[in-house]
Parts: C-alpha cells; sequence; structure tokens
C-alpha cells in the first residue's frame, strides 16, 4: 500500500485540513474590489462626499487602498492622495483618548473603577462625586451630550463642564457625550502630568513610527489637510475642540489611510504591530467588548451587536470601532480579521450631506466583494391597489449561470421564488394587514444578497398621509402656512404622500385606517383646540389601536397637554398615548440628535423652512423611550410601540424646522426604522 512519504493519517488529515485553510485564505482575500470604486464615485457624482480614501486589510497585510476625488468639488481642486490628512472627528476618541486610557490601565496607573475626582477633584461638583471612568468611557455618567461653547478661554471651557450638573442618573443609560472624553483627557493629563496629545505621541504613534497622526497640524502640514464646513483647514471642525485650541479628547486628530490602517491592524493583531507590542491582548478584548447591558457601547468603542451600525450588518456582532461628524469611520472585524477605514470631509462647503448611507454601501459591497454575495434586486415599482393587492416589480440583476434565483419574501416568508432570468419581475399578491413587509434577494448557492427595498422600511414612504393640523384656520401674518407647503411638497418627492386638511379627517372625509402611515402637523399654535381636540385625540387613539403608526410633531404640543396646570383628559392623552412627561418649552438650542447613532440634525437656522424658538422637551415615561434628543440631553423625539403594532413617534418640534430636505429624509428614515423595530 502506498502510503506517500510516511504521513500518518492524523498528521495527513491535519496537512489537508492546513492546505484548506490556505486555499480558502487565498480565494477569501484575492477579491476583485472594483465595487468600491463605484460606489465612491457614484458618492462623488452625487455630491456626498468631495473626495476620501478607502484602506481594506487583515492583521496580516493591505489588501485594498485608494483615493478618490478632490478636497472640494471644484474641477481644479487638489486631488486627494496618500498624504490627504482628514479631521477626524469623533474617532479621535477611540483611535487617541481611548488608546490612552488602554495603555494607562495596561500600566495599572487607573483602574476602571476609579472615581473621576479622584484625579479632578472639581469634577465632584454637582454631585457628579459616584461617576467613573468606566461610566466615562461607556457614555452613561450622566453628563450632558454636549456644551457649546460662548467664547471661554481653554481654562474657562474645563472649569465649566466640570461645573456641570448631570442630567440623568449615572448608569441609567447611554447618551453619546463629547464632554465624557474632554473629561478623559484631562485625567489623562492628571495622571501623565503632561498634554494628552504628547502622551499620545510618545506611547501610541512614536512606537508605531506613525508621521501623519496629530494633533494642531503644523504649518507646513496644513496644505495637506482635507476642508470642511466654511472652508476649514487645517483647524478641526467640532466648535468645542475648536475652542479648546485644537488639543481635545472628542475631537482634533488628522490623520491619513495610512496611519489608520497600522493602528487597525494592531487592534486586529490583539495589540501587536510587527513585533511591537503595545496593548495586552486582555486589555484589547475588554475595551472592545460591550460593556452595557443598555447600549451597544464596549469601552470607548463602539460596537456592532445589532448589526445596525454604519460597518453595515454584513459585519460581524463581534465589530468594533467609531465614526466622525466630519465623515470618517474606521470598522474592524475580528471574526473576519479584516479592517475598513474610510476617511471623508463630508461636512464641505457645508453640513448638508449624509453619508450614513454610503458608509453601509461601502462596507456591504467589500464583504459581498470577498465571500461572492451576489449583489440585491432593485425594486422598481410597488404599490398598493385599492382591493389590497401589491403590485410589484423587480430588476432582479441577474445574470444567467452565476445566480441562482430571486426570492420575494412578505413577512420573512418567501412568497415567490423565480428561476435564474435577465427579465423584469412582476408578481401580485394580497396584503394581509398594515404591518407587511416586503422584500426581494438574489441567491446564489446558499448566499443571498442583503434585502433590498423593503415595504415601509429604508425610506420608502408610500401611501403617506400628511394631516396638517393648523391649516383649518390659516393666516397671513404666519410663516407656518407658506413653510408646510414647502414641506409637504418635498415629502410628495420622495412618497406617494397625500396631504389633507385635519378637518377632512374630523368629518370623515379622510380615513386614517386606509393609510399605512400618518405624518400629523401640529404646528405651532397656543390654541389646543385648534391644533389636536379631543374628536382629533380619540380618533388618533383608534387607529394606533388598529396598528396604525402616527409621527406626531409639533412645538406645542406639550404647551397644550402636558403642563400640569391643563385638563385630565388632556394630561391624560399626554402621558398616556404619547407616553411623556412635559418638562418645559424652551430647551435653548437648534439641533437634535439620533441617538441610535448619535448624527446631529440642525433646525431653525437660516435655511430651516420655519423658525421656532422654543422647542419642547420631556422625558419619557413607562412604554416609551426617546430616539432623539437635544445636546444637552433632554427629550426630544420619544417612541411608543403598542401591543397590536401600532407604534407613534412625538417629536418636540415641527419637522419643517430641519434645515434641509436630505436631513428630513434621513430623519423620517429613522424613525420608520425605530416603528419596525
Amino acid at each position: 500500500m502506498n502510503r506517500g512519504i510516511g504521513i500518518g493519517k492524523r498528521k495527513g488529515n491535519k496537512l489537508k485540513k492546513l492546505l484548506l485553510l490556505l486555499l480558502l485564505n487565498s480565494v477569501f482575500y484575492t477579491q476583485d474590489f472594483r465595487g468600491v470604486d463605484y460606489v465612491i464615485n457614484e458618492g462623488i457624482k452625487d455630491k456626498i462626499i468631495p473626495g476620501g480614501a478607502v484602506a481594506i486589510g487583515t492583521p496580516d497585510k493591505i489588501l485594498y487602498t485608494n483615493y478618490f476625488g478632490g478636497f472640494t468639488y471644484d474641477a481644479d481642486s487638489k486631488r486627494v492622495d496618500k498624504n490627504t490628512l482628514y479631521d477626524m472627528a469623533s474617532v479621535t476618541k477611540v483611535m487617541a483618548t481611548t488608546l490612552c486610557v488602554m495603555k494607562l490601565y495596561d500600566e495599572r496607573k487607573i483602574s476602571l473603577d476609579d472615581k473621576v475626582a479622584k484625579f479632578l477633584p472639581e469634577f465632584a461638583e454637582n454631585d457628579k462625586g459616584d461617576v467613573t471612568l468606566k461610566n466615562l468611557l461607556l457614555h452613561n455618567s450622566g453628563l450632558p451630550a454636549y456644551y457649546s461653547p460662548k467664547g471661554e478661554s481653554r481654562d474657562e471651557l474645563f472649569k465649566k463642564i466640570f461645573s456641570l450638573p448631570k442630567v440623568y442618573k449615572t448608569g441609567e443609560k447611554m447618551v453619546y457625550s463629547c464632554l465624557n472624553f474632554i473629561t478623559l483627557m484631562k485625567v489623562v493629563e492628571a495622571v501623565t502630568g503632561d498634554m494628552m496629545y504628547k502622551f499620545y505621541a510618545e506611547n501610541i504613534t512614536g512606537p508605531l513610527g506613525l508621521k501623519n497622526s496629530m494633533f494642531k497640524p503644523p504649518v507646513e502640514r496644513v496644505k495637506d489637510c482635507a476642508p470642511t464646513e466654511n472652508g476649514l483647514q487645517g483647524k478641526v471642525h467640532d466648535p468645542l475642540a475648536n475652542a479648546l485650541e485644537g488639543y481635545s479628547g472628542n475631537a482634533g486628530l488628522f490623520s491619513n489611510a495610512e496611519d489608520m490602517s497600522v493602528l487597525a491592524t494592531m487592534m486586529l493583531n490583539k495589540g501587536i504591530y510587527k513585533g511591537t507590542r503595545i496593548f495586552k491582548e486582555t486589555t484589547v478584548k475588554l475595551f472592545t467588548t460591550p460593556g452595557d447591558p443598555n447600549s451597544t457601547r464596549g469601552l470607548g468603542w463602539d460596537t456592532n451587536v445589532h448589526g445596525d451600525k454604519s460597518c453595515g450588518p454584513l459585519f460581524s456582532k463581534t465589530s468594533f470601532g467609531h465614526t466622525g461628524y466630519t465623515g470618517p469611520c474606521v470598522w474592524m472585524d475580528p471574526e473576519r480579521k479584516i479592517y475598513v477605514i474610510f476617511l471623508n470631509n463630508r461636512v464641505y462647503p457645508d453640513d448638508e450631506s449624509s453619508v450614513g448611507g454610503l458608509r453601509i454601501k461601502l462596507h456591504n459591497t467589500i464583504i459581498k466583494a470577498m465571500e461572492n454575495i451576489p449583489p440585491a434586486p432593485t425594486v422598481i415599482s410597488f404599490y398598493e391597489s385599492a382591493k389590497g393587492k401589491i403590485h410589484v416589480s423587480v430588476d432582479a440583476n441577474q445574470a444567467k449561470g452565476k445566480i441562482i434565483s430571486t426570492k420575494l419574501y412578505l413577512n420573512g416568508t418567501v412568497i415567490k421564488e423565480v428561476p435564474a432570468t435577465n427579465d423584469m419581475i412582476s408578481y401580485v399578491f394580497d396584503k394581509s394587514g398594515n404591518n407587511d413587509v416586503f422584500y426581494a434577494v438574489n441567491k446564489n448557492d446558499e448566499r443571498e444578497s442583503l434585502p433590498s427595498d423593503k415595504y415601509f422600511i429604508q425610506g420608502k414612504f408610500k401611501d403617506l398621509l400628511i394631516v396638517d393640523g393648523i391649516k383649518s384656520d390659516p393666516t397671513k401674518d404666519t410663516p407656518y402656512y407658506d413653510s408646510f407647503i414647502k414641506f409637504s411638497e418635498g415629502l410628495k418627492k420622495i412618497s406617494s404622500a397625500m396631504v389633507c386638511n385635519q378637518n377632512d379627517v374630523t368629518n370623515g372625509t379622510i380615513k386614517l385606517n386606509e393609510y399605512p402611515i400618518v405624518y400629523w402637523a401640529c404646528g405651532e399654535d397656543n390654541n389646543a383646540n385648534s391644533i389636536f381636540n379631543k374628536e382629533e385625540r380619540k380618533i388618533v387613539v383608534n387607529y394606533l389601536n388598529s396598528g396604525g403608526r402616527v409621527i406626531l410633531a409639533g412645538s406645542e404640543i406639550g404647551w397644550a397637554f402636558g403642563r400640569p396646570q391643563n385638563g385630565e383628559e388632556q394630561n391624560n392623552f399626554y402621558e398616556l398615548v404619547l407616553g411623556a412627561k412635559f418638562e418645559g418649552d424652551n430647551a435653548e438650542t437648534h439641533e437634535i440628535i439620533a441617538g441610535i447613532n448619535g448624527k446631529h440634525f440642525n433646525f431653525s437656522t437660516e435655511t430651516a423652512l420655519y423658525h421656532v424658538g422654543y422647542p419642547d422637551y420631556f422625558s419619557p415615561l413607562k412604554g416609551s423611550r426617546e430616539i432623539f434628543q437635544y445636546p444637552d440631553g433632554k427629550g426630544a423625539a420619544l417612541i411608543k410601540h403598542f401591543e397590536n403594532g401600532g407604534a407613534l413617534v412625538y417629536f418636540g418640534i415641527p419637522l419643517e424646522v430641519i434645515s434641509s430636505g436630505k436631513e428630513i429624509q434621513e430623519v423620517l428614515s429613522i424613525v420608520l426604522s425605530e416603528m419596525d423595530r
């Protein structure tokens, strides 16, 4: 019997497995990333970003690096290249501040359970003596989300931040806060006796040989910095970090794709880069693991535990990373052993574009290229006929011999599977209820594409009813009417929306149960009866109890219904139906923040359709939860789900005060996604 060269059966099996593993890795990592080029170039074409840099790699090698577009949209703009430095914004929190904290933890110079006041005694003011370093890292300290500087000096700003009272009980919930990381920076400086940026250079970037990661770029490197809003170049975009002279723990780092790749490689390789150990393996694991059951946050790092972050649903649940307000994001997937760096300056020339969808599309494209996942089909048309029939046409994006079939799903169950064809699929099926979800996927062996367009999900606002709660008594001396018309016309462009008068609902001309979702615009009016009287409240409650979905928005709802001095019936509606406790009607801000991704949206600015000076703020009661907050942590919008599938989202501002159409679309996309949860 031929036994080869004397390898025993067990060793032979091991060798076969090793060879197979090497072969699989070779196939896995030898991929065509032309889809990445397409995605980014489309983003530039659509003016989401003027340019950017993408790097993909493993602990062993760089798989792909490319540079796109220019510093600006101008034809003669300087082109992005390997030397381009980007304002990393909140990526600073993980790729600088958290790394410094990890180093001190590694060296046993701090404990996560240390009280902040141990290092910064003045921080204990206003009942903050119980806040620990761990609370700061997990964003559950109780600190407000932000503080807008008012011309204070650097030292005065620190005093102001440390004197702020908590806005919620420590550990009660997660409120993403820049103040947490400014405080962490000061802790690092108190422990080391030097400014954090110097400690960072001496202990992180220096040992790794990084030359392009810095705070406050020197004059000779300003020309390499991609500009941000208002042409700001070489200076940090974040107002608070800017007021701190560019040396801050929440923002201020400038870097390029090459340096970010080195840091990502080190983190994926459990603290080592090319033989240089920066962190203990146990420290990397501890800081990148979710540490609070109320959120997805690790210690400093964010995670993809729910598959809903900017790295997309295909990145593993153990993935960790962060995003920055100016556009960049960094994500590492320890299960696939890959990282993706995406740097850009989406805030040039202004803060109008949203890069959230582009980020997810990029990461999905990368994983689909690496794992041979077929492209998602496209829903060409999707509508409901008068008899409750759903009509759908799907461009399957198929190629015979490559994709086996296209499957159509309704509520997670396959209702039709069509063999591979180059023809468009047309199908009609029965609607089973108000909460139906339809989507289509392509199938290639056992690898299915991501769901394509969904009914009620991902911005498909079909059959949306817009109810104007003030239009019944318009006056020429108020800006509300004209702004509402503009707002409604904007919604019609992204939906098959219908606009009606509130009286049409009250007299039965329009029946809410004929529409899957209702946006009730209450606007601003001090007369409760003209906003939302008892009859309208009853109609809305019945609609919610039958499974309907309502977005209720206006800056006077709390004033009309939530104040203690209001009548019992009004207050019962506010508390029992909306699930809110009215706190006040002057949030003193022009910004809301999405609770699920930290995205900021401006309102009542120069570009807003309608101005409101006194937005309501409130706290959620049992059965509801916040989905938008003001920068100080006060509630701006909450959601309440009802037992039979109904859902209500309540905003303390009229949505027509949002500053841009793109932002309104993104806000509504977040709302619809939350309603579907």
